[in-house]
């Protein structure tokens, strides 16, 4: 199958036929598995740049959710302190309407002794 030649192997028939079809299958084999790992190489960097958006993202959306709750508790201390504000009012309504009553209730006794008193 291989037959020396001057100190040489050289394929010859079949054997070299096999050999060289053998050789090709194996450069196509490599030929595929570079383009597929060219192909693998540019989605992880694409992923990669994707992942890096991604986290860009997440950070600016986190930093509002941050302003959001910052606002919120300050939304919240002021309802509070508006509730507070309606409860004081409410008293002073209260507080009013009854010195109003003993205002009124006063006159009515001074108008009474003045009556009286003619």
């Amino acid at each position: 199958m291989w037959p020396m030649d001057e100190g040489s192997i050289t394929p010859t028939g079949a054997g070299a036929a096999a050999s060289l079809s053998a050789a090709l299958g194996v450069e196509d084999a490599l030929t595929r598995r570079d383009g597929s790992l060219r192909a693998l190489t540019a989605q992880l960097h694409q992923a990669r740049a994707e992942r890096s958006r991604a986290c860009d993202s997440l950070a600016a959306l986190q930093a509002r959710l941050d302003d959001y709750q910052s606002l919120q508790e300050q939304y919240d201390a002021l309802l509070q302190m508006y509730g507070e504000k309606e409860e004081q009012l409410s008293e002073a309504r209260l507080d009013l309407a009854d010195v109003t009553a003993l205002y009124k209730a006063q006159l009515a006794d001074l108008v009474t002794l003045r009556q009286q008193a003619r």
